[in-house]
């Protein structure tokens, strides 16, 4: 098993928990933000990846130290999953600082919409930092890790498509 994989385990999600979801869940929906269609694509015409999103991270300066694929069962419509481990190229880094990004594909629109929503469906340790979603794929990224880093993906993510 690997570090990734070690470190991020679906786990039951505590009551404080639920109620930083559930504000952050409200905040997206007051403030216009919307999701991507389930249909969207690149912008050379394909359907979102693990690869595509890999290569956002590359292309925002970031190193991927180590990808390890997840397979929640529980998650309804889930095909499957990605942990990726990045830190900006160059940067000396280690376990407790390098960012989590997890990408899950879905196999429709209201399985990766609910599972956006569903509670129980929590797969850090510490809170989620950004949520996007960009066709089929659902994006997160650990909460309490670089803000440099969560910028930037985020910056790449939505030059992208990603919402």
């Amino acid at each position: 098993m690997s570090a990734v994989e070690r470190r991020h385990r679906l786990r039951a999600v505590s009551a404080p928990a639920i109620v930083v979801l559930a504000v952050a869940l409200v905040a997206l929906a007051l403030g216009g933000c919307g999701r991507s269609p389930f249909d969207a694509k690149t912008a050379d015409g394909a359907t979102p990846t693990f690869d595509t999103v890999e290569r956002v991270l590359l292309d925002a300066g970031l190193e991927v130290r180590e990808a390890a694929p997840v397979d929640w069962t529980g998650v309804a419509g889930l095909e499957s999953g990605t942990l990726f481990e990045v830190s900006p190229t160059g940067r000396e880094t280690d376990d407790t600082t390098a960012t989590t990004v997890l990408v899950a594909s879905f196999a429709t629109r209201d399985d990766r919409d609910a599972a956006i929503n569903h509670e129980e469906w929590r797969p850090f340790e510490h809170p989620t930092a950004a949520v996007w979603t960009w066709g089929p794929l659902v994006i997160l990224v650990e909460g309490e890790r670089d803000d440099e880093v969560v910028a930037r993906i985020d910056e790449a993510l939505r030059a992208a498509g990603a919402k």
